[in-house]
């Protein structure tokens, strides 16, 4: 490269790994982080590899594969060092480097600094929802180092790419089982080429059977982990899929253009590159991103790997388009989808609820929930939902153990095809039973179907999340503190007498201070609790406080104008209604409603 392009060059590296940074730069959400940090940082205090389910109560001496051993102590490593920061620290590190890798495979196959720069960028867009703390992306980006090897193997340079292409699979296979998708790449590219020449009755040429030869080093490197070749077992077996679909997660695992616009554009981009491409056109490569893209389409966690391909196909092929004019048009076309993948992945992407910067994102676990049952020294064992496993064992553990973690791997599959049965045929009392569970968390919505009310008694409960104790399990005078007999989350039950009254009340209060996030429908019930009794300056400062929580929500301030009206405080009601109405100017009904008020 010419010394006048290389600050071009530098720039346009730099600019791909800012932007890898910016679109990986957004809070800890994702539940599998959970058990995996977990793990980690059981194998440090332990000082040996965990291959014992032990996290689970029920399976504690369940053995079970680990083949992300070493992302997992990488990640308890991050953290124990600088806490939420050091975790995003780690991240944005892989993916600047996943975007470094993406731009240099782009280069060498012949793209120019900007198209390698949008191809990396588009790339990158596509493969955001794997920018998580999770292997997936060290998968994501080992296999970019494969293929960038690979090509320069496949160009004729031998070294370094013979020793480091097994190199990366023996680090591989103790990160991630995903490793295959990079031995499918390597046996792919030499057979197909070879079939290609055995067809036109040509011999195999030499860099086809070194690539062949690396990838059978490279079985033998990815087999230098504890397990050996077991990783392959959690592949080729029924582990996966099969029992995804057991506890409801197969739709997961099929990506839609509605879901993946971006992969799809890339694909269809490179497709039309290397049709208007010349006669050199490399069919191996063509046909290998047919073989990803069906595995992208099957299992969406594979389609980083079949964009990264597609970009690869077109950074070779677009130069070599029949006209120059061609080529002119599909540089512009990578620019704009470029540009346009980024828009999407930062404005319309919905694969992850992200909230940018650093930190946890405790939206959708049950932090309250497991506070609670921490501060109050719940019994267990603990009834908990497989998604959000992997939370409440990192929060419990060691003083509890959860029924299962979100780790489908870890546990026997007989499991859950008891789990799935019993929720379909709701044979709850006797699961429970079985597996001797003395208290739950469970989202809220599903309370009334798990836990009967006569055996199991609420103790805790939030808009998401609740806690349950079996009745039994527990004395009456944690009943009477902590059950929830008449603020219940089905409603309120009816009032009869002033011990009434005052429970309710009591139990009111309390389930707001213990809530993550102050809820103002609870102080609008308190209010009403105080008008009952004729207290109207109890009411109506509580109704204060509800609308300063509440002071986003045109329902809260309504709801406050209403319990206003009701102690005869006309002129502060009129104030409220006014402030609703300003955050929906489009609600003609409350508008009527003030100017009714003001006459």
């Amino acid at each position: 490269m010419k010394a006048a392009a290389l600050p071009k060059r530098w720039a346009a590296m730099a600019a791909v790994a800012a932007i890898a940074i910016a679109l990986s730069w957004f809070k800890t959400s994702d539940p599998d982080f959970f058990w995996l940090l977990e793990c980690g940082q059981i194998m440090i205090k332990q000082k040996a590899l965990m291959t014992a389910n032990t996290l689970s109560e029920p399976f504690r001496d369940y053995q079970w594969s680990n083949p992300s051993w070493l992302f997992q102590l990488a990640l308890a490593i991050a953290y124990n060092a600088g806490g939420w920061l050091g975790v995003s620290i780690f991240k944005a590190l892989l993916s600047a480097g996943l975007g470094l890798v993406f731009y240099k495979i782009s280069e060498e196959a012949g793209a120019g600094i900007l198209i390698s720069a949008a191809l990396a960028i588009t790339a990158l867009a596509s493969s955001r929802f794997i920018m998580t703390e999770r292997p997936h992306l060290v998968s994501a980006l080992l296999f970019g180092m494969v293929i960038l090897f690979s090509e320069r193997l496949r160009r004729g340079e031998k070294f370094p790419a013979l020793w480091a292409i097994p190199l990366v699979f023996a680090i591989w296979s103790n990160f991630h089982l995903l490793n295959t998708f990079g031995l499918i790449y390597l046996f792919a590219i030499p057979l197909l080429e070879s079939a290609r020449a055995f067809a036109r009755g040509e011999r195999p040429e030499g860099p086809s059977l070194w690539l062949l030869g690396v990838g059978f080093a490279s079985v033998a490197a990815a087999a230098l982990n504890p397990e050996g070749f077991g990783f392959l077992t959690y592949v080729v077996g029924n582990d996966h899929l099969n029992v995804s679909e057991m506890v409801g997660l197969n739709e997961l695992m099929w990506s839609s253009p509605a879901d993946h616009p971006v992969f799809y554009a890339t694909i269809l981009l490179a497709v039309i590159a290397f049709a208007c491409s010349g006669k050199e056109k490399d069919w191996a490569l063509a046909a290998t991103l047919l073989v990803f893209i069906a595995l992208g389409i099957r299992y969406r966690r594979a389609t980083p790997e079949a964009s990264v391909v597609a970009m690869v196909l077109f950074a070779k092929t677009y130069g070599g388009t029949i006209r120059r004019k061609i080529t002119s048009v599909f540089a512009g076309m990578a620019l704009v989808c470029g540009s346009a993948s980024l828009a999407f992945a930062f404005g319309f992407d919905n694969n992850l609820p992200y909230k940018l910067g650093y930190g946890l994102d405790s939206t959708g676990f049950p932090a309250a929930a497991c506070d609670f049952a921490i501060k109050n020294r719940v019994k267990g064992p603990l009834f908990n939902e497989f998604g959000v496993g992997g939370y409440v064992a990192w929060r419990l553990y060691p003083d509890y153990g959860v029924l299962q973690d979100g780790r489908i791997h870890a546990y026997p599959p007989e499991f859950f095809v008891e789990f799935q049965n019993t929720y379909k045929e709701r044979r709850w009392p006797e699961f429970l039973d079985k597996y001797g569970m003395n208290s739950g968390i469970i989202a809220t919505r599903y309370l009334p179907m798990v836990f009967d009310e006569k055996k199991w008694a609420v103790i805790f409960w939030d808009n998401g999340y609740s806690v349950v104790a079996r009745r039994e399990s527990v004395t009456a005078q944690f009943l009477d503190q902590f059950e929830y007999r008449l603020f219940l989350p089905s409603g309120a039950v009816g009032v009869s007498s002033p011990e009434d009254l005052s429970r309710i009340e009591y139990e009111a209060r309390r389930n707001y201070e213990e809530r993550e996030a102050p809820d103002w429908r609870i102080l609008c019930f308190l209010a009403d609790a105080r008008m009952v009794v004729g207290n109207q300056a109890d009411a109506k400062a509580l109704l204060g406080e509800a609308a300063k929580v509440g002071e986003r929500s045109e329902e809260a301030l309504i709801s406050v104008g209403n319990g206003l009206l009701n102690i005869g405080e006309t002129q502060s009601a009129l104030e409220s209604f006014t402030k609703a109405l300003a955050l929906n100017p489009s609600n003609n009904d409350l508008k009527q409603f003030i100017e009714k008020l003001k006459k």
